[in-house]
Protein backbone atom coordinates (compact mmCIF):
# COMPACT_ATOMS: atom_id res chain seq x y z
CA UNK A 1 0.00 0.00 0.00
CA UNK A 2 1.24 3.51 -0.81
CA UNK A 3 0.21 6.66 1.04
CA UNK A 4 0.93 9.95 -0.71
CA UNK A 5 0.90 13.13 1.37
CA UNK A 6 1.41 16.89 1.19
CA UNK A 7 1.52 19.11 4.26
CA UNK A 8 1.07 22.86 3.71
CA UNK A 9 0.95 25.71 6.22
CA UNK A 10 -2.12 27.96 6.10
CA UNK A 11 -0.28 30.97 7.42
CA UNK A 12 1.07 34.30 6.27
CA UNK A 13 4.29 33.43 8.08
CA UNK A 14 7.27 32.27 6.06
CA UNK A 15 7.97 28.65 6.91
CA UNK A 16 11.57 28.26 5.80
CA UNK A 17 12.72 25.20 3.92
CA UNK A 18 15.95 24.96 5.90
CA UNK A 19 13.99 24.75 9.16
CA UNK A 20 11.75 21.95 7.89
CA UNK A 21 14.89 20.18 6.67
CA UNK A 22 16.52 20.53 10.08
CA UNK A 23 13.48 18.89 11.69
CA UNK A 24 13.35 16.18 9.06
CA UNK A 25 16.89 14.87 9.58
CA UNK A 26 16.87 15.17 13.39
CA UNK A 27 15.70 11.58 13.84
CA UNK A 28 16.31 11.42 17.58
CA UNK A 29 13.97 14.40 18.06
CA UNK A 30 10.87 12.75 16.56
CA UNK A 31 9.52 11.45 19.92
CA UNK A 32 9.58 15.02 21.28
CA UNK A 33 6.68 16.13 19.08
CA UNK A 34 5.02 12.92 17.90
CA UNK A 35 3.51 10.80 20.68
CA UNK A 36 3.09 7.84 18.32
CA UNK A 37 6.90 7.56 18.13
CA UNK A 38 7.99 5.96 21.39
CA UNK A 39 11.73 6.14 20.63
CA UNK A 40 14.26 6.42 17.82
CA UNK A 41 17.75 5.05 18.35
CA UNK A 42 20.33 6.61 16.04
CA UNK A 43 22.91 3.93 15.31
CA UNK A 44 24.90 5.95 12.78
CA UNK A 45 24.41 9.33 11.12
CA UNK A 46 26.45 11.48 8.74
CA UNK A 47 25.51 14.42 6.54
CA UNK A 48 23.97 12.17 3.87
CA UNK A 49 23.33 8.80 5.56
CA UNK A 50 21.64 7.49 8.71
CA UNK A 51 20.92 4.10 10.24
CA UNK A 52 18.20 4.15 12.88
CA UNK A 53 15.92 1.88 14.94
CA UNK A 54 12.29 2.92 15.40
CA UNK A 55 9.75 2.02 18.09
CA UNK A 56 6.22 3.17 17.20
CA UNK A 57 2.70 2.66 18.61
CA UNK A 58 0.02 2.37 15.91
CA UNK A 59 -3.18 2.37 17.94
CA UNK A 60 -2.56 -0.39 20.48
CA UNK A 61 -0.04 -2.17 18.28
CA UNK A 62 3.69 -1.75 19.06
CA UNK A 63 5.84 -1.95 15.94
CA UNK A 64 9.58 -1.60 15.42
CA UNK A 65 12.01 -1.64 12.52
CA UNK A 66 15.57 -0.83 11.48
CA UNK A 67 15.85 1.80 8.77
CA UNK A 68 18.52 3.28 6.50
CA UNK A 69 18.07 6.84 5.21
CA UNK A 70 19.84 8.72 2.45
CA UNK A 71 19.67 12.49 2.62
CA UNK A 72 20.27 14.95 -0.22
CA UNK A 73 20.50 18.46 1.21
CA UNK A 74 20.75 20.13 -2.20
CA UNK A 75 17.47 18.60 -3.39
CA UNK A 76 16.08 18.50 0.16
CA UNK A 77 14.99 14.88 -0.13
CA UNK A 78 15.20 11.98 2.32
CA UNK A 79 14.78 8.39 1.10
CA UNK A 80 14.37 5.76 3.82
CA UNK A 81 13.84 2.00 3.72
CA UNK A 82 13.59 -0.75 6.32
CA UNK A 83 16.32 -3.36 6.60
CA UNK A 84 14.56 -5.48 9.22
CA UNK A 85 11.63 -5.44 11.61
CA UNK A 86 7.85 -5.76 11.54
CA UNK A 87 7.42 -4.53 7.96
CA UNK A 88 8.36 -6.45 4.86
CA UNK A 89 8.31 -3.12 2.99
CA UNK A 90 8.45 0.29 4.64
CA UNK A 91 9.75 2.99 2.31
CA UNK A 92 9.40 6.73 2.75
CA UNK A 93 10.33 9.64 0.53
CA UNK A 94 10.23 13.12 2.05
CA UNK A 95 10.67 16.24 -0.09
CA UNK A 96 10.72 19.85 1.12
CA UNK A 97 9.23 21.92 -1.70
CA UNK A 98 8.35 25.53 -2.50
CA UNK A 99 4.80 26.84 -2.42
CA UNK A 100 3.80 29.43 -5.05
CA UNK A 101 3.39 32.08 -2.33
CA UNK A 102 7.01 31.70 -1.18
CA UNK A 103 6.28 29.49 1.83
CA UNK A 104 7.35 25.85 2.05
CA UNK A 105 5.59 22.49 2.05
CA UNK A 106 6.51 18.93 2.93
CA UNK A 107 5.46 16.24 0.46
CA UNK A 108 6.23 12.60 -0.10
CA UNK A 109 5.12 9.00 -0.09
CA UNK A 110 5.05 6.05 2.28
CA UNK A 111 4.97 2.56 0.75
CA UNK A 112 4.54 -0.38 3.11
CA UNK A 113 3.61 -4.03 3.43
CA UNK A 114 3.57 -6.07 6.62
CA UNK A 115 6.04 -8.92 6.93
CA UNK A 116 3.32 -11.32 8.20
CA UNK A 117 0.52 -11.85 5.60
CA UNK A 118 -2.01 -13.15 8.14
CA UNK A 119 -1.66 -9.95 10.19
CA UNK A 120 -2.09 -7.90 7.04
CA UNK A 121 -5.26 -9.83 6.18
CA UNK A 122 -6.85 -9.46 9.62
CA UNK A 123 -5.62 -6.01 10.68
CA UNK A 124 -4.60 -4.43 7.38
CA UNK A 125 -7.37 -1.84 7.19
CA UNK A 126 -6.85 -0.63 10.74
CA UNK A 127 -3.08 -0.44 10.29
CA UNK A 128 -3.58 1.47 7.03
CA UNK A 129 -5.68 4.04 8.89
CA UNK A 130 -3.19 4.21 11.75
CA UNK A 131 -0.29 4.68 9.33
CA UNK A 132 -2.16 7.49 7.59
CA UNK A 133 -2.56 9.21 10.95
CA UNK A 134 1.08 8.49 11.79
CA UNK A 135 2.54 9.98 8.60
CA UNK A 136 0.20 12.98 8.77
CA UNK A 137 1.08 13.62 12.41
CA UNK A 138 4.83 13.43 11.82
CA UNK A 139 4.75 15.56 8.68
CA UNK A 140 2.45 18.22 10.14
CA UNK A 141 4.64 18.42 13.26
CA UNK A 142 7.70 19.08 11.07
CA UNK A 143 5.95 22.06 9.47
CA UNK A 144 4.51 23.41 12.74
CA UNK A 145 7.86 23.26 14.50
CA UNK A 146 9.62 24.92 11.58
CA UNK A 147 7.01 27.68 11.51
CA UNK A 148 7.45 28.25 15.25
CA UNK A 149 11.22 28.53 14.82
CA UNK A 150 10.73 30.89 11.89
CA UNK A 151 8.55 33.13 14.09
CA UNK A 152 11.22 32.99 16.79
CA UNK A 153 13.77 34.24 14.26
CA UNK A 154 11.43 37.08 13.26
CA UNK A 155 10.20 38.46 16.54
CA UNK A 156 9.15 41.83 15.10
CA UNK A 157 6.68 42.56 12.33
CA UNK A 158 8.20 43.62 9.05
CA UNK A 159 7.13 46.85 7.38
CA UNK A 160 6.80 46.31 3.61
CA UNK A 161 8.29 49.18 1.60
CA UNK A 162 9.33 49.83 -1.98
CA UNK A 163 11.66 52.77 -1.74
CA UNK A 164 15.06 53.67 -3.13
CA UNK A 165 17.64 55.04 -0.71
CA UNK A 166 21.33 54.99 0.12
CA UNK A 167 22.90 52.98 2.93
CA UNK A 168 26.39 52.89 4.36
CA UNK A 169 27.71 49.34 4.81
CA UNK A 170 31.07 49.32 6.59
CA UNK A 171 31.71 52.81 5.24
CA UNK A 172 30.83 51.97 1.61
CA UNK A 173 27.87 53.90 0.20
CA UNK A 174 25.45 51.71 -1.73
CA UNK A 175 22.29 52.57 -3.63
CA UNK A 176 19.51 50.15 -2.67
CA UNK A 177 15.85 49.36 -3.27
CA UNK A 178 14.37 48.59 0.15
CA UNK A 179 11.93 45.66 0.40
CA UNK A 180 11.07 45.67 4.11
CA UNK A 181 12.43 46.50 7.55
CA UNK A 182 11.63 45.93 11.21
CA UNK A 183 13.18 46.63 14.60
CA UNK A 184 15.24 43.48 14.03
CA UNK A 185 16.56 43.94 10.50
CA UNK A 186 16.11 45.17 6.93
CA UNK A 187 15.97 43.65 3.46
CA UNK A 188 17.04 45.24 0.19
CA UNK A 189 18.32 44.78 -3.35
CA UNK A 190 21.42 46.50 -4.66
CA UNK A 191 20.81 49.13 -7.34
CA UNK A 192 24.33 50.53 -7.52
CA UNK A 193 27.50 49.64 -5.67
CA UNK A 194 29.17 46.46 -4.45
CA UNK A 195 29.33 44.86 -1.02
CA UNK A 196 31.01 41.71 0.24
CA UNK A 197 27.96 39.65 1.19
CA UNK A 198 29.17 36.20 2.08
CA UNK A 199 27.56 33.87 4.61
CA UNK A 200 26.79 36.12 7.58
CA UNK A 201 29.43 38.85 7.60
CA UNK A 202 29.54 41.20 10.59
CA UNK A 203 28.92 44.74 9.38
CA UNK A 204 28.24 48.28 10.55
CA UNK A 205 25.32 49.82 8.68
CA UNK A 206 23.96 53.34 8.65
CA UNK A 207 20.90 55.12 7.24
CA UNK A 208 20.94 58.87 7.83
CA UNK A 209 21.50 59.30 11.59
CA UNK A 210 20.65 55.69 12.51
CA UNK A 211 23.52 53.21 12.67
CA UNK A 212 24.06 49.83 14.30
CA UNK A 213 25.98 46.57 14.09
CA UNK A 214 24.50 43.55 12.37
CA UNK A 215 25.10 40.51 10.18
CA UNK A 216 24.79 40.70 6.42
CA UNK A 217 23.35 37.78 4.43
CA UNK A 218 22.85 37.35 0.69
CA UNK A 219 20.21 35.19 -1.00
CA UNK A 220 21.66 34.21 -4.35
CA UNK A 221 18.34 32.88 -5.64
CA UNK A 222 16.38 36.09 -5.12
CA UNK A 223 19.28 38.55 -5.35
CA UNK A 224 18.32 40.16 -2.05
CA UNK A 225 20.42 41.12 0.96
CA UNK A 226 19.32 41.14 4.58
CA UNK A 227 20.93 42.79 7.58
CA UNK A 228 20.00 41.14 10.89
CA UNK A 229 20.61 43.68 13.65
CA UNK A 230 22.80 42.64 16.59
CA UNK A 231 20.42 44.54 18.89
CA UNK A 232 16.83 45.55 18.05
CA UNK A 233 16.29 49.21 17.26
CA UNK A 234 14.86 51.23 20.11
CA UNK A 235 11.50 52.92 19.57
CA UNK A 236 12.99 56.30 18.68
CA UNK A 237 15.32 54.80 16.06
CA UNK A 238 12.51 52.73 14.58
CA UNK A 239 10.16 55.71 14.36
CA UNK A 240 12.82 57.75 12.57
CA UNK A 241 13.31 55.02 9.97
CA UNK A 242 9.56 54.58 9.70
CA UNK A 243 9.14 58.30 8.98
CA UNK A 244 11.94 58.12 6.40
CA UNK A 245 10.79 55.00 4.55
CA UNK A 246 7.07 54.42 5.13
CA UNK A 247 4.33 56.18 3.19
CA UNK A 248 2.08 56.11 6.28
CA UNK A 249 4.15 57.26 9.30
CA UNK A 250 1.15 57.37 11.65
CA UNK A 251 0.92 53.56 11.51
CA UNK A 252 4.31 53.06 13.19
CA UNK A 253 2.69 51.87 16.46
CA UNK A 254 1.37 48.78 14.65
CA UNK A 255 4.93 47.59 14.01
CA UNK A 256 6.61 48.49 17.31
CA UNK A 257 5.52 45.45 19.28
CA UNK A 258 6.47 41.79 19.27
CA UNK A 259 4.75 39.27 17.06
CA UNK A 260 1.72 37.69 18.65
CA UNK A 261 2.68 34.14 17.72
CA UNK A 262 -0.43 32.04 17.19
CA UNK A 263 -0.55 28.41 16.14
CA UNK A 264 -2.00 28.41 12.62
CA UNK A 265 -3.87 25.52 11.01
CA UNK A 266 -2.08 23.01 8.85
CA UNK A 267 -3.73 21.70 5.70
CA UNK A 268 -3.04 18.13 4.72
CA UNK A 269 -3.47 16.19 1.53
CA UNK A 270 -3.45 12.42 2.08
CA UNK A 271 -4.12 10.07 -0.83
CA UNK A 272 -4.18 6.29 -0.64
CA UNK A 273 -2.73 4.72 -3.77
CA UNK A 274 -2.67 1.13 -5.00
CA UNK A 275 -1.04 -1.77 -3.19
CA UNK A 276 2.36 -2.64 -4.68
CA UNK A 277 2.56 -5.88 -6.62
CA UNK A 278 4.05 -8.76 -4.64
Amino acid sequence: MTISFTIRKNSTGFCRKKLIWKQLVDFSGYPDYCTMVAAVRVIEQTRDFARTEWFVMLGNTPLSWHQVSRMDRERMTVHSETVGGDFGIFRTKWNVVDNPDGTAALAGTLTYDLAVPVVDATCGERIRRDLSVFIETVAAAHVRNAEAQSCDERVYRRVPVDRRDTLSIDGSIVDVRLADFSRGGLKFRLVKGLIDSGGGNDVRWQADRISANGRLFHDGNSGTHRVSFAQPLNEQQFRELFSRWSEDPVRSDEFIHFYDVVSAPVSTGIRILSRPKM
